[in-house]
């Protein structure tokens, strides 16, 4: 069994644990349509609602109250830029992003390599075409 005081990642992660965003990163994440989708996923209608975004290693959820939780993320670089993307696009409209105690942190694993598919190397063919 694995000791989290050994583990080379954490297990869990901080508001503080988020990078500073670039200029393009901060742009889309204020973009309106980032907002609009924040307003709607954050509605009380939703509540419980949860999205899970298997690309950026990150799944969000609807906690009530216009809270949403960050419940699981990868422990990738890529996860916390785009965790800080959308703490900005919730803080933009008024709604709470945690993570903290809420966030359960998996390690990274390297993804497995496809098999490559072999090439059978083509041989010129010859023949005589016939009128």
């Amino acid at each position: 069994m694995m000791q989290i005081e050994n583990s080379v990642y954490k297990t869990r992660w901080q508001i503080s644990d988020l990078p500073d965003l670039t200029d393009e990163d901060m742009e889309r994440s204020l973009h309106h349509t980032a907002r609009e989708w924040a307003f709607e996923f954050s509605a009380p209608t939703n509540l419980g609602k949860y999205i899970h975004l298997e690309v950026l290693g990150i799944v969000l959820q609807n906690a009530g109250n216009y809270c949403v939780r960050c419940i699981w993320a990868m422990d990738h670089f890529d996860s916390r830029i785009a965790l800080a993307m959308f703490k900005t696009t919730f803080d933009a409209i008024n709604v709470q992003f945690e993570m903290g105690e809420y966030t359960i942190v998996i390690p990274c694993e390297d993804l497995p390599e496809e098999p490559k598919v072999k090439q059978e190397q083509e041989t010129e063919k010859y023949s005589i075409e016939v009128i």
